[in-house]
């Protein structure tokens, strides 16, 4: 399968076949502190729209800075676990989509009088 680094303002985008995938290379200091970690983590942003996974990985930013900077091997495992779980991120956009959708009755549906 074809994998392509996505180049624009966000170093952390990868396409792999119509779907994005976040990406984040573990800086070797880091590695060096916590010495079980891989070179790189990768997750699946379950989306094919470019906008949906910017919008997903700039909420976490701010997470990349912090492990960038943190010496303890403790936290350093804790915001990675944090770094790579979506879940959060996934159920927000969730429901900024569904607000989105109007809601309209159905054609074939008849109201029926509430007695």
């Amino acid at each position: 399968m074809v994998q392509k680094l996505v180049r624009n303002r966000q170093q952390y985008l990868l396409l792999r076949g119509r779907t994005y995938y976040f990406r984040y290379t573990i800086p070797t200091e880091v590695r060096r502190l916590c010495l079980d970690l891989p070179i790189e983590v990768k997750r699946s942003l379950r989306t094919d729209s470019c906008t949906d996974a910017l919008a997903l990985i700039a909420q976490k930013t701010h997470l990349i800075k912090v492990i960038q900077k943190a010496a303890n091997p403790k936290v350093i495992l804790k915001l990675l676990m944090q770094l790579l779980d979506f879940s959060k991120e996934f159920s927000a956009w969730a429901k900024d989509q569904l607000a989105g959708i109007s809601l309209r009755p159905s054609v074939n549906s008849k109201s029926q009088p509430v007695p």
